[in-house]
């Protein structure tokens, strides 16, 4: 007995913290498009059976959710609270954006505590005892929807087996499947298959064959065999024995290039000795060895300074300019006296002139006068200015007589020490005695470097002691030469894969002859083995053809039971479709495939698709309805979605009247948007939901 009380939206669609409280027997949920009718079925379904696995359509699984969950929240949740076996359930769901978000509880309403019959199912599946696909075949009937025609195992297994025995753990189809898996454990369909027991017998069968043929040809590989081994032996006592060989030349081979290494020591040390030898009587060597940094550095200084008493010479004072300067003073200076006689002369001729009284004496007396003393006054002052300048240049050509001669003196002594320095290294300017101090200390440094090398090579030995243990060395002979030559290592290294090849191939060898057959199996042995499995081949043949003949049993036996309930289900629809139909209709026959067919009057049976969509509608709905009372105890809740879209007012009255009936014993939840529909409801005393006041007020 299952009864639905209420639910809970906490987050649902566009709902929020809503209730709503269902009744006994028919109730109509009316409102307009867009209340919430089909959001609060879709609420009863995934609280009964969740969302479609990842198998069914991905695109309606999003659709789904995005109904579900609230504008800008990550959950949709929402509880109901149901009657099952008179014990109150609770259903808890919550749904994320993805199934990683999704959680369900099934729990006990009074205590709380999770239900274990609950565990690892979908609610619905324990409620109502059918799977999801089976409830919308069903208990739910919607308007866009119609049933599928085509055969059906589950609800066929449930229909004859309800039937027949009462009991719903009997599945035909299972034990088909059971059959081709047993054959399929015989023996694999195809290449592709997982072998069966037949296939592996067979491999093994031919495995033996191969082994049988193989030992019986295994007695003339024997021989063989042994002389290939004879001839490992062989290989790997001529290869000991070189190896031997080689050992004794590898130690010769040691002490020759020890004494490689003497001789080598001793031609380099004389080597060392000679270049050291050799730099020391280099002749730049010989001739700068005694010329010091302090004497190029003096040779250099006093080749700078003779360079600038040259600039100096150049830029001194000019000899002949200075006389034509001295000359020009002196006339000057004659010049002035001049001035002051003629001054003079202009004075007494003015003063001569007065005391002959001539006419105009007086002006003639103080003009004369006047030009006599501006001449004494400027003469005297020439004679003056030339006599002073004359004085100066006269110092200053002293002077410059004084310095060029100490200029001299300077030059011939610098010329002196520079010659006596180039002279005592037999060069013949200071760039030369650069260059050889140069190569001397290159030859310097190529000594230091050979006699560090020298050092180094003898790391503290004494010479006498190699020279007399280069005196006790034997000659070198070509034999010797040769043995320096060759690649010892490498022979040793070649000589070891060949006693290892030779090693492997005797101990494979040996195997093989440790028996007389290939692994001591006796060839009548395998052909005793390949006789059991011919046996139980036979075995498994003939279990084969059993599960074959029985599946081919079970399959007839199978349809002709499932045709058993036929008369059943068409009594129902007939009964259901009758009503539906104001007794218009009443010779429906179903087909296996759940196919309809109507007769009139003993006319020809006529298929359901040529009818109306009307009749059509309430051929399946008849047939919805009857498989509902069939299959379950009938006490199931039917869920229906504005089914009678399509009937006229007659017949959508007889059809409410006929789900009026039908909720005595149940709860039939009607939805529609009609509001004839909720007049006739009104008028089989059905509850009446305003969906949208329920929505608001609750119950």
């Amino acid at each position: 007995m299952i009864r639905i009380e209420e639910a809970q939206l906490h987050a649902f669609g566009k709902f929020h913290g809503k209730k709503i409280c269902f009744s006994d027997g028919l109730q109509i949920f009316y409102g307009a498009n867009e209340a919430g009718k089909s959001t609060l079925q879709l609420f009863l379904k995934v609280m009964l059976y969740g969302l479609p696995n990842q198998r069914k359509s991905t695109a309606l699984l999003l659709r789904d959710r995005e109904r579900m969950i609230p504008w800008g929240e990550k959950f949709a949740e929402g509880s109901l609270l149901l009657t099952f076996d008179n014990k109150r359930v609770e259903i808890y769901r919550r749904f994320g954006k993805t199934t990683a978000g999704d959680k369900l509880e099934v729990r006990d309403a009074h205590t709380g505590e999770s239900l274990p019959e609950f565990a690892g199912e979908e609610p619905g599946v324990i409620l109502f005892g059918i799977s999801a696909e089976m409830f919308e075949k069903t208990f739910w009937v919607r308007q866009d929807s119609p049933f599928p025609i085509g055969s059906d195992e589950e609800l066929s297994r449930r229909l004859m087996n309800l039937r027949d025995t009462g009991e719903e753990e009997v599945s035909a189809q299972g034990t088909l499947k059971q059959l081709e898996q047993e054959a399929k454990l015989l023996r694999a369909k195809d290449k592709r298959g997982t072998a069966g027991l037949l296939d592996t017998l067979y491999q093994e069968r031919e495995k033996k064959v191969q082994q049988r043929f193989a030992l019986l040809s295994q007695r003339t590989q024997r021989q063989d065999a042994q002389t290939r081994r004879e001839a490992a032996e062989q290989r790997l006592k001529e290869a000991q024995d070189a190896a031997k060989e080689l050992k004794q030349l590898e130690e010769k081979k040691a002490i020759l290039q020890k004494a490689e290494g003497k001789r080598a020591k001793w031609e380099e040390a004389r080597r060392l000795q000679q270049l050291i030898e050799d730099a020391k009587h280099n002749e730049a060597y010989l001739r700068f060895a005694s010329l010091t940094d302090e004497t190029l550095e003096k040779a250099e200084t006093i080749k700078r300074n003779l360079e600038t008493l040259d600039q100096t010479a150049q830029i001194g004072y000019d000899k002949n300019v200075l006389m034509c300067n001295l000359a020009k003073q002196e006339k000057k200076k004659r010049n002035g006296i001049a001035c002051v006689a003629g001054g003079a002369i202009a004075v007494l001729l003015a003063l001569i002139l007065g005391v002959l009284r001539i006419p105009f004496w007086l002006g003639i007396l103080l003009g004369g006068i006047l030009v006599g003393v501006l001449l004494m006054l400027v003469g005297g002052m020439l004679w003056k200015k030339a006599d002073r300048m004359g004085k100066v240049l006269a110092n200053e050509q002293q002077n410059a007589e004084q310095e060029e001669l100490q200029k001299n003196k300077d030059r011939v002594d610098l010329e002196n020490a520079l010659k006596q320095i180039l002279e005592a290294f037999s060069c013949e300017n200071v760039e030369a005695l650069r260059q050889g101090k140069t190569l001397c200390q290159k030859t310097i440094l190529e000594a230091e470097s050979y006699q560090k090398a020298y050092e180094t090579l003898l790391a503290g030995e004494d010479i006498p002691a190699l020279r007399q243990e280069m005196e006790q060395l034997p000659e070198r002979t070509e034999e010797d030469a040769q043995l320096l030559r060759r690649d010892i290592a490498k022979e040793l290294h070649q000589n070891q894969e060949i006693q290892m090849d030779a090693l492997s191939e005797l101990k494979d060898l040996e195997g093989r002859l440790s028996y007389v057959f290939h692994e001591g199996v006796n060839p009548a042995d395998v052909e005793a083995e390949i006789l059991q499995i011919d046996k139980e081949i036979a075995e498994g043949e003939e279990k084969l053809r059993a599960v074959a003949l029985a599946t081919k049993v079970f399959q007839k036996v199978y349809e002709i039971r499932k045709s058993d309930f036929t008369p059943e289900v068409n009594e129902k629809v007939n009964q259901f479709l009758d009503i539906l139909s104001s007794g218009k209709y009443q010779d429906v026959r179903v087909a296996d495939s759940y196919r309809m067919r109507i007769g009139r009057d003993g006319a020809e049976m006529v298929e359901a698709e040529y009818f109306s969509r009307g009749t059509y509608e309430q051929m399946y709905l008849a047939l919805r309805l009857s498989l509902g009372s069939l299959i379950g105890d009938g006490s199931e809740p039917l869920f229906l979605d504005d089914v009678l879209t399509s009937y006229d007012d007659t017949r959508a009255k007889c059809a409410v009247q006929l789900l009026s009936t039908l909720g005595k014993d149940r709860q039939v939840f009607l939805f529609t948007c009609h509001e004839r529909v909720k007049d006739f409801g009104q008028a089989c005393a059905a509850k009446i939901n305003a969906l949208e006041e329920e929505m608001e007020y609750g119950c």
